[in-house]
């Protein structure tokens, strides 16, 4: 049986950049049987080490945030207010990370020692699995939306209890409205996608109305 230092074992996560880490991805680093890692990975958890963030899926207690939200479920991306917050487009830190992947919807409720974390995993369609990029942690990487994304990822989850806010981000030139309403049109056709794209048109020609009366009052 090989037997791994605590450190050592910590240092190959580093080394591989993985903050968030699986049970199998654990096993393949210590070299031994899912038994002797389930044990060796709770004993890391005891001693404060490691935590638990979800069934078979565990974290550095260095990771940050956003990292662990958009690591926590595999293929998946940070969209919506907690994307806005990361690109410094809304001051206000969210209460709960909205996360988007392909598949069903899911509440994933997180805690380390940073307090707890609401994690709301949204199913979208694969053709809407889009406008992201790989981006870096604390120790490793994850996916988050664009801001032009993380809006229209916001209007489809939530529809108009959103509109405020997005309004606001349109209306103070935050976005590319060109890039929002391409991606709008790169939806398709279902109801949802039929009522983001209206929304959408509606605030680039509001906005653009906005401008024109604005640039027309200061040449008076």
């Amino acid at each position: 049986m090989i037997i791994m230092k605590t450190e050592q074992f910590i240092g190959e996560l580093k080394k591989l950049r993985k903050g968030v880490f699986r049970e199998n991805e654990a096993c393949r680093i210590l070299g031994n049987s899912r038994g002797y890692c389930n044990l060796y990975l709770h004993r890391l958890v005891k001693r404060g080490r490691i935590f638990r963030l979800a069934r078979g899926t565990y974290a550095l207690p260095e990771c940050s945030i956003l990292e662990m939200a958009g690591s926590v479920i595999a293929s998946s991306y940070v969209t919506g207010l907690a994307a806005l917050f990361y690109h410094g487009v809304i001051n206000q830190e969210p209460l709960s990370t909205d996360v988007a992947r392909i598949g069903r919807n899911r509440k994933l409720t997180v805690r380390g020692p940073f307090g707890t974390l609401e994690v709301h995993t949204h199913g979208i369609p694969k053709r809407a699995f889009f406008g992201y990029a790989r981006v870096s942690g604390n120790i490793g990487e994850f996916l988050v939306a664009d801001k032009e994304k993380a809006i229209i990822d916001l209007l489809l989850f939530y529809g108009r209890k959103q509109l405020f806010r997005v309004q606001s981000v349109v209306a103070n030139d935050f976005v590319d409205r060109g890039v929002l309403g391409k991606y709008a049109a790169m939806l398709g056709k279902g109801r949802k996608a039929k009522m983001v794209h209206e929304f959408v048109e509606e605030f680039i020609a509001e906005n653009a109305t906005a401008k024109r009366i604005g640039e027309t009052n200061d040449g008076i």
